[in-house]
Parts: C-alpha cells; structure tokens; sequence
C-alpha cells in the first residue's frame, strides 16, 4: 500500500513548474539579499529560500504521503484539488509551523518521536512494530529521496508539534447551549413566504441583440473562445473482490494491500511490455484483465463525441481517470498506481485534442444567449431592489407580506413546514429557501437570494419549537460539530496571521523589474 502511495506521487518534473506559483519558502542560512543567486526563489523572515529547497520540501510532501500521514497531510492543505496549490500550501503552512514551533518552544521529545513512528501504519505488522518493515521502508522510500532516518524522525516531529500547536489554540474554545441552540434551528420546521423573479420571464421582455453588438463581443473576448481540450484514455481497475468491501480493521487493510500489490506488479508488466511496442489492451489481456477504453472526454469526465451523446449511454468517465489524464503529457504516457476508494487505478493517454481558436459562426447562439441573459440579469437586479425597498416600506406600515406583496404587483408563494427533515421539501429549491430563513426572525424579511433560475426574496412567517426529540436526538452532534468549526476557525485565523508575518518576497520577480 505504501508503495502505491509512493508510486502515486507525480514525478520531480511538475516540481519546476511549481517554481512560478509557490507562495512560500524555508528558513535558509544566507540573508544578504544584495547577491540575488540565479536558484534564489524567495525570502521568508528575511531568510533566502534557493531552488533545491523547494524541491527537497517536494520530496518531503511525497515522503509525507508514503509514510500514511494523509491526515497532517490534508490539515496543512495537502489535498486542494489543484496539485500544485497544494503542494506550496503544504510546503508554505509547514514552513510557518516550524518557525512557530521553535518561537513557542513546543519540541517534541525524542521519546515521543520514536513512539510515534513505532505506531505509523507503514511500520507495522499484526498490531505490532516490524523492524523488516522500518529498514525496507527505509532503502525503498528514504534512500531514492537521498534522505537519511533523521530526516524522518524530523518528518514526524513536525507532526507532533503541528499537534500540539493546534491543541495549544483551540483547548480554550468551548460552545454555550445557547450557541447549540440556535444552531438548532435546522430541525425546527418553518413557514415562509417567496416571491420569485425568474429569468425565464425576464428574457421575453429584453430588446433582440444585434449582429453587431454579437460581432463586436465576440471580437472583444476573442481569447476565450477556444474549443475545450479532449483526450481519450484506456485505463485499468483493480478492486476488492466480492464481499470484501464488508471487511473491516485490519482485514480491509490487508485485503487493500494485497489489491495494491497486484496493481503495482501489473504496472510493472506494463511497463516493461510498452518497451516492446505493446498497448494497455495487449498487456492488460495476457494479464487477465479488462481495459476500458474512453471515447474523447473533457475535463468534466463528459462524452464530446455527438454520437455518444445523442445516444445518452455513455457513461461519465471517473473522476480520479479524467484527472489523470488531464496530466499525462504525452500520447501513450502511462500513469503510476493510483489509489481511490477501495480501487486503485493504471491510466493510459491514448489520444489528445489540443483546444483551437473557434470562429464567430460556432459560437453565435451562445454570444446571444449570454447577452440576452445579462439583460434579463440587469432586469431582475433592478426590480429586486425596487421590490424590497417597496416591501420593507409597506411593511412598516403595518401591512401583511402577503398585501405587501401585491402592492408590488408580484405574488407571495407561501410554504409550509419548511424544514431540513421533511422529505417534501427536499428539492434543491426548497433547500436553497430553507436555508435562507435560517438567518431570519420571525416575521422578518431577507435581503435578496441568487439560484441558478433567479432570484427570491423569502419573508419568515414562524418557525416552529425546536421539539424535545430532536434536542435529545441531535444536541450532542451539534455541539461537536459547532465545536470543531469554533476551533477550525480559531486555528485558520491564526495560520493566516503567522503567514502573514512570514513576509514572503519572491526574488525571481524582483530581479525581472531591474
């Protein structure tokens, strides 16, 4: 499984691509800035960071992953969905907690080091510290990285400082039964009343858009008129057997295990049988396995090919597949190991479609459409605000929403028992306006809320008693689940004020303005 994880990992060449966006740097043991080095990339607390920095901080983030630390991984922002955002996030918050950790004094011991990395899942063997294991993850993973044991004893000690620091921040945070309470309010059902200012009846009352107003868009955004990049792929799926999806404990990890093996030799095979001129298909067939071939996909996982869609049975490509092969470079590049869910993954790029330049007759429908719904945008925006200041007026005056609302010439809706559990009111529409009376008192007005159809302005007619039930029934989730966004809160706060002060200045962009 380890290796997986390792295999998963993007090699060193994105790495120098990260070079343009990184927003981060390492104490570094030079600070005469007037002798700018070609491989200086920035400064942080005054201190250079050089090129081989960051790419060493790269191979610790992927040493990281290996070792299973996918949860300190994710709290430093390891796991955005743009890759290289999150290896500068990573890499920059790591950075911060090091500085932060040595100016608060919080040192783990060596004990607890060494604990710790008794216990990590990549070191152990039925519940129990493998010394084989630690010395062949140690020539398989450290030595490839050109790190040593102390490298990674000082992987693990970041970690458990990141663990006390967090701790330090948040153990004052608590939360009052007020606070629960009124976070409550999600079981407690509610009648409102909507008026809607649909898009729809906006567009019949827009004036046609012209020729030349549709020419002149189009020449003015030329640029983003670009057909979308498709790809095609073949790729392969390794997945537990059936009925060990039930399994648990340590028998799902070794089940998964032994699925990651199988998944890593076939990569292997692979490999070695591309050498020799062959295909996935080919490979996969004399290794008993199945490839499943794409048609041209966007970067959504959608079928571009009208057939295809015309048809409507061709299914959505997974979206760990479309990822992958959106970063493979080239034609019949072949993707490490990649792991998701219970299945792990071998993507190979078999076809790419760069994007191109589309002309004014391709997209003219969509030129009109996008200024037709601007117009009817500006409509609704003008007549929401009319609307609510009438609304409020009329309001003060003693009138009800509903007699408000004809006196603007629009129709309240009214709803009923309104609520997150009630399964009639489980549409994305009553969602969407259920939500937004949470904010609300009773008899109070909304300011006005955007969907995707329009927008809506709700009035909250009453909101029924929170039962005894649903306190009994929820209080307890609620409270941790108001707990831990207090300390998230308090802890993210806290990060974005320590990055703050780390006053990073990239050297790369000062240089170019000399």
């Amino acid at each position: 499984m380890l290796s997986t994880i390792r295999n998963n990992q993007h090699s060193l060449t994105f790495l120098i691509v990260i070079m343009t966006i990184v927003s981060f740097v390492w104490l570094y043991n030079r600070t005469n800035l007037a002798q700018v080095g070609a491989s200086d990339v920035a400064t942080v607390y005054g201190h250079v960071l050089q090129q081989a920095d960051i790419e060493r901080r790269a191979r610790e983030y992927q040493l990281a992953m290996a070792l299973g630390l996918t949860d300190f991984v994710r709290e430093l922002g390891g796991f955005a969905e743009d890759e290289n955002v999150a290896l500068s996030e990573f890499i920059l918050n790591s950075i911060v907690i090091q500085h932060e950790a040595a100016r608060l004094n919080v040192v783990p011991s060596e004990e607890a080091i060494v604990a710790e990395i008794s216990l990590l899942p990549a070191f152990q063997r039925e519940g129990t510290f493998d010394p084989a294991k630690y010395q062949k993850f140690m020539k398989e993973q450290l030595a490839p990285r050109g790190f040593t044991e102390r490298h990674l004893e000082e992987m693990i000690g970041d970690m458990l400082a990141y663990r006390s620091l967090h701790q330090l921040l948040i153990s004052p945070i608590s939360v009052s039964e007020a606070q629960v309470r009124e976070a409550a309010r999600i079981y407690q059902p509610v009648t409102a009343e909507v008026i809607r200012f649909s898009k729809e009846s906006y567009l019949k009352n827009i004036k046609p858009i012209s020729l030349e107003e549709q020419k002149a868009f189009y020449e003015k955004n030329k640029g983003a008129f670009v057909s979308e990049e498709k790809r095609s792929v073949s790729y392969v799926v390794f997945s537990l057997p059936p009925g060990a999806e039930k399994l648990q404990g340590k028998e799902r990890v070794r089940a998964l295990q032994q699925v990651a093996t199988a998944a890593t030799i076939f990569k292997q095979k692979g490999e070695e049988g591309m050498k020799s001129g062959k295909n996935l298909a080919q490979i996969a067939k004399e290794n008993g396995k199945s490839p499943i071939i794409t048609g041209l996909i966007n970067r959504r996982g959608e079928s571009t090919e009208e057939k295809g869609k015309q048809q409507g049975a061709v299914p959505k490509t997974p979206e760990v597949v479309t990822a992958t092969a959106f970063r493979l470079g080239q034609e019949k590049d072949f993707s490490e190991v990649i792991p998701a869910g219970s299945s792990f993954y071998l993507v190979m790029l078999e076809k790419k479609v760069p994007s191109h330049q589309l002309n004014f007759e391709e997209v003219q429908s969509k030129i009109n459409a996008f200024l037709s719904s601007q117009q009817a945008v500006k409509l609704i925006q003008e007549d929401c605000y009319n609307t609510l200041l009438d609304l409020r007026k009329n309001l003060r005056e003693g009138k009800s929403f509903a007699q408000a609302a004809v006196l603007t010439h629009h129709q309240a809706e009214v709803i009923a028992n309104l609520s997150f559990q009630n399964e009639k009111n489980s549409n994305a529409d009553q969602r969407l306006i259920f939500q937004a009376t949470l904010t609300l008192n009773e008899k109070e007005l909304s300011e006005v809320k955007h969907a995707s159809w329009g927008d809506f302005i709700v009035y909250l007619d009453h909101r029924a008693p929170l039962s005894n039930a649903d306190w009994e029934a929820h209080h307890a989730t609620i409270e941790q689940e108001f707990l831990q966004q207090e300390q998230n809160m308090i802890f993210a706060q806290w990060l974005n004020k320590a990055r703050a002060e780390a006053k990073v200045t990239m050297l790369n962009q000062r240089k170019r303005k000399r």
